[in-house]
């Protein structure tokens, strides 16, 4: 009867119960706006449609592959983009933060993108490579661009002091025909109210 050597059986026995550390590796992760990330598991989410021109923030970890573990690396990370972004602070920095003491530190960095206003939509991806062999991160974000402002129509008349709902609609270029017609990036409802001591009969102050 023959048996195994002792030498793969222990490699075996090794494989079998500790797989995930024989293959893991560190690597740099991104977590844009939309997207979630907890330590120990994997990020959750889509990334959310960036405005060109409109700063926005992304957060870089060092994280270990299989587990999604933190890991100390303070790796030097250079971020490059298919499409003209720049970044506060400047690529290359260091994944210098310490905000996760005592647990982990240099771990990760939270950096402000902005996409150049010229980009008008698409997406645009970006890489993100560390020193002493982290392993490559990757985003993908969906861009639109902003043309116009369109202020919705306010019914009148209206009464002095009191507040005045109306809808201000970011709007993207492309549209046809009228400006109505261009689809809209963003919608923000505001209240406006003219003061109570408006002269009569204006509904509002004058010079507004």
């Amino acid at each position: 009867m023959s048996f195994l050597p002792k030498k793969i059986i222990i490699l075996l026995f090794v494989f079998l119960i500790f797989p995930a550390a024989m293959f893991s590796a560190p690597r740099l992760l991104f977590v844009a706006p939309g997207e979630s990330f907890t330590p120990g598991s994997a990020k959750t989410g889509t990334p959310s449609t960036q405005v060109s021109g409109v700063p926005f923030h992304v957060t870089i970890y060092s994280v270990d592959d299989s587990t999604w573990n933190l890991l100390n690396t303070n790796s030097q990370v250079t971020v490059a983009a298919s499409q003209t972004t720049t970044y506060n602070p400047t690529s290359p920095f260091f994944l210098s933060d310490d905000s996760v003491s005592p647990a982990v530190n240099d771990c990760k960095r939270i950096v402000t993108f902005t996409i150049d206003p010229g980009v008008a939509s698409g997406s645009v991806n970006y890489t993100a490579s560390g020193t002493g062999g982290i392993a490559n991160g990757t985003l993908a974000v969906n861009v639109q661009k902003v043309n116009d402002l369109f202020f919705n129509a306010i019914s009148s008349p209206q009464t002095a002091g009191t507040n005045i709902p109306y809808t201000v609609t970011a709007r993207q270029a492309g549209g046809a025909g009228r400006p109505a017609a261009r689809p809209p990036v963003r919608r923000s409802a505001v209240r406006v109210s003219w003061p109570a001591s408006a002269p009569a009969g204006t509904g509002r102050p004058a010079g507004w």
